[in-house]
């Protein structure tokens, strides 16, 4: 990071808006596959690879950004491998272009203290983990027990209240300063360093370990605890299953 104006670094990032509904070229276009996935250029490919295009010379491939739904960025991933799974920024809502534009921004400034830690987790959706063959997976469940959640026996599966997650989810590394208020403390905050050494979680771990992070607050520090605002109580109406798979 930067400590005065001398060292700031600036880089060009191109932010791509590829959401949409299919209603603009209907019935060429489907909700599924909007106008971006149709070859409607002269090129005779699809109007987001003519936009890809159009940005080599002017921004490298890492500082290319993909904003859509969950289920558009699982179909871009498929029509094109130009852009790496870390570049998608998976919208929480449907909103207009300056809601979306605004949501991508404070999105990549979130990044900022380290880009290369933090990843956009899609729910529902698997979400690969860059340089890994793990993902994380997330859903939502149409039925479940109090009794599944509470004899859950593996830590890298967690149940929780799937409105605690609305709004912007991601996963990264711990970053100096951060507090957690975990389950079963009654909504005491105390201090993430504290917290993994009262664990006896080895320190060559603690700068490792993912962290899952619901709109700027720490729900799971994965593997060992949920936050208390995100367990599964009486009042809970949606429960949301998040999981560590390996990827082949």
């Amino acid at each position: 990071m930067a400590q005065n104006a001398s060292e700031l670094e600036f880089r060009t990032v191109a932010v791509i808006m590829a959401g949409g509904i299919g209603e603009r070229f209907w019935p060429l276009s489907r909700e599924s596959r909007p106008k971006q996935l149709l070859p409607l250029s002269a090129s005779g490919k699809p109007l987001l690879l003519d936009t890809l295009d159009r940005l080599d010379g002017l921004v490298d491939a890492d500082n290319r950004f993909l904003v859509a739904a969950a289920p558009l960025c699982a179909e871009i991933s498929r029509s094109t491998a130009s852009l790496k799974p870390e570049n998608y920024l998976v919208e929480p809502a449907r909103r207009n272009t300056a809601g979306c534009l605004a949501w991508a921004v404070a999105s990549l400034f979130a990044r900022g203290a380290n880009p290369d830690s933090t990843v956009m987790v899609a729910l529902p959706g698997l979400t690969p983990l860059p340089s890994t063959r793990w993902g994380l997976e997330a859903g939502m469940l149409s039925s479940w027990s109090t009794h599944e959640v509470a004899a859950n026996p593996d830590p890298w599966t967690a149940y929780m209240d799937a409105e605690a997650l609305a709004g912007s989810l991601i996963l990264r590394t711990r970053r100096g300063g951060d507090r957690f208020c975990p389950q079963g403390m009654g909504g005491h905050r105390v201090g993430l360093s504290a917290f993994l050494i009262n664990l006896k979680v080895p320190r060559a771990w603690r700068d490792k370990l993912p962290l899952l992070e619901a709109n700027g607050t720490i729900v799971w520090v994965c593997g060992y605890r949920i936050a208390e605002a995100a367990a599964v109580g009486p009042s809970t109406r949606y429960v949301a299953r998040l999981r560590f798979l390996r990827v082949e």
